[in-house]
């Protein structure tokens, strides 16, 4: 079977972008629970000290989705090149 690597890169960049779209809104409007969350999947006890830094602004949100949108669509084009490159039958 041969991955059409465009087509999953844009399914994978929809899929990251509605993601990322739901944590932020989950941080705008849970912000102590995001962060004792994000302290958990790092293994530190609190992450308090950054609580003054967050700004969810439109400008940092689309900012975000940017960048996340354009990692995945990298990351999972590369994965398909690649997984065509090695699942090639000799």
């Amino acid at each position: 079977m041969k991955l059409n690597s465009p087509k999953l890169a844009a399914a994978a960049t929809g899929a990251a972008a509605l993601c990322y779209i739901g944590c932020s809104l989950f941080t705008y409007f849970f912000p102590v629970y995001s962060l004792q969350l994000t302290a958990n999947l790092f293994h530190i006890s609190t992450l308090q000290w950054v609580e003054q830094q967050i700004m969810i602004t439109p400008a940092n949100v689309l900012s975000g989705l940017l960048q996340v949108c354009v990692y995945s669509y990298i990351y999972a084009f590369l994965l398909a090149l690649l997984y065509n490159f090695f699942n090639k039958k000799s």
